[in-house]
């Protein structure tokens, strides 16, 4: 479908402290969740979910998604660690790794 993003290039989810993807399809779609370790695209991934599996990775981990054909579904939850955080959109893992020399979460920061 041509409103359909079948392309999220390889990021960080930075606003969560870590972020749950729960597979709602399988066999329907060819691609779909991948990580990326390094910058070398060729580092990539897929990590395959049944339906009804759940993958849980860290802020900090570089992963996207590529839909090469068919059509994917899944829901994402973005967790942060509390109430706090949520209400005032604040990022301390970042402060924390930082200050444990976390050179990432330096220039996050």
């Amino acid at each position: 479908l041509p409103e359909e993003r079948r392309l999220h290039p390889t990021h960080l989810d930075g606003h969560s402290l870590c972020t749950a993807v729960l597979g709602l399809n399988v066999d329907e779609f060819e691609g779909g969740l991948y990580v990326q370790p390094h910058a070398d695209a060729k580092t990539r991934e897929f990590v395959v979910l049944e339906r009804g599996d759940l993958a849980v990775h860290q802020y900090d981990l570089p992963h996207g998604v590529r839909v090469f054909s068919g059509r994917r579904y899944s829901l994402i939850f973005w967790i942060k660690d509390c109430t706090n955080s949520c209400i005032t959109n604040a990022t301390p893992w970042y402060s924390a790794a930082a200050d444990a020399g976390d050179v990432d979460a330096m220039a996050a920061f």
